[in-house]
């Protein structure tokens, strides 16, 4: 829907801004990423837009790691702890 991109430093290093506007299901999302490849910031913006679009939604949750349950460690006669 929309694409900025917009210099915030000079010289070698400069830095850009990328804004962008997206519309998923009929919706307005937007991202905004900083960075000096301009590759990257955009994937980056586009990514931010799509992240808030998933967070809108009730049946995406965020992933459910499983709790570590370690061993019992063994403990040996004239050991220290």
């Amino acid at each position: 829907m929309g694409y900025e991109l917009r210099a915030i430093s000079e010289g070698r290093d400069a830095e850009g801004e990328v804004s962008l506007r997206v519309i998923i299901d009929e919706r307005v999302f937007s991202g905004r990423a900083v960075g000096a490849d301009i590759v990257e910031a955009s994937a980056r913006a586009y990514l931010s837009a799509v992240n808030k679009c998933l967070a809108t939604r009730r049946e995406i949750k965020p992933p459910q790691v499983p709790a570590v349950v370690l061993p019992p460690r063994e403990v040996f006669a004239g050991a220290q702890p």
